[in-house]
């Protein structure tokens, strides 16, 4: 929701603009729910999701956001964590349909383990923000499935 200042003024699309692009274009949606949200909305975002014939992924750092929208919405999802744990690993299991979304930078992320837990558990798994191709390399060989980045030339 937006004030006084519509998103046109501010330069920003609306979730039916993005949405409508991505049908048009055949690619997928990411939708990120950021910080307090307005969660008593999250059934216009259902909605519009149903108006169109694209792939989409809800991503949050908040559970809370997560579980709110995974009630009215069975959308794959993925929880964000800077450093995978067990109790993020619980979250994503628990959730259903949503793997880890974490900082493929961390060095703690590459070493502990829980990539591996997560793929032994049918998590799927996301790294962000990935730009050094080598850490992209090293990430996919350990079985990360999806990579953002801010490099889109290689």
């Amino acid at each position: 929701r937006y004030s006084s200042t519509t998103m046109e003024e501010v330069g920003m699309d609306t979730l039916d603009e993005y949405l409508a692009e991505c049908e048009k274009g055949d690619m997928n949606a990411v939708i990120e729910f950021k910080g307090k949200n307005n969660i008593e909305y999250y059934s216009e975002v259902v909605e519009a999701i149903g108006k169109y014939d694209v792939d989409v992924t809800v991503i949050s750092f908040q559970e809370e956001s997560l579980r709110a929208f995974r009630a009215l919405s069975d959308v794959p999802m993925f929880y964000l964590a800077t450093v995978i744990d067990d109790e993020a690993i619980a979250i994503a299991k628990e959730l259903g349909n949503c793997g880890i979304d974490f900082d493929g930078r961390v060095e703690k992320n590459l070493e502990n383990g829980y990539m591996q837990k997560c793929l032994d558990e049918g998590l799927e798994l996301n790294a962000y923000t990935i730009n050094d191709p080598e850490l992209m390399k090293q990430l996919v060989d350990a079985g990360v499935t999806y990579i953002t980045t801010d490099c889109i030339t290689y």
